[in-house]
């Protein structure tokens, strides 16, 4: 017995994803094909450009949500499988990059990110903990 030309399809299928903006996406669609025939790989996006193995990597640049149809091809072949990329907001904590005295002897300025951020008196300064190089998180 001979099979004919069997078509090749996602294995697993599919998946929608999320991603954080600026941060590295590696996806591999993974496929079967029993026939062992070569399959290209196509896609609808400007996102990314999906390679000839089915890999997508790329970093998105922006939020927002998108649907995205990737097509694998043998020959006059195609089958179409669609997934569904979030990119969610890059979070980007800022960062306590100096602490100077004010005039008030009591008090010091706190910048963030190289930027005037707020004024603290002492008690408050030293009970939070406040130093160079420290994130802030919203605790």
């Amino acid at each position: 017995m001979t099979i004919q030309n069997a078509l090749q399809f996602f294995s697993p299928a599919l998946e929608n994803i999320s991603v954080e903006a600026n941060q590295p996406l590696f996806y591999d669609t993974n496929y079967t094909d029993i026939d062992g025939d070569n399959v290209t790989f196509h896609d609808n996006s400007s996102l990314f450009n999906i390679s000839s193995q089915g890999i997508i990597s790329f970093t998105p640049s922006s939020a927002g949500n998108f649907t995205i149809n990737i097509t694998m091809s043998e020959g006059n072949n195609n089958v179409s499988g669609v997934m569904r990329i979030e990119v969610t907001p890059d979070i980007t904590l800022p960062v306590i990059t100096s602490i100077k005295q004010q005039k008030n002897k009591n008090r010091v300025n706190v910048y963030l990110d190289d930027k005037f951020g707020f004024g603290i008196d002492l008690d408050n300064f030293v009970l939070l903990h406040l130093k160079v190089d420290q994130e802030l998180t919203e605790k």
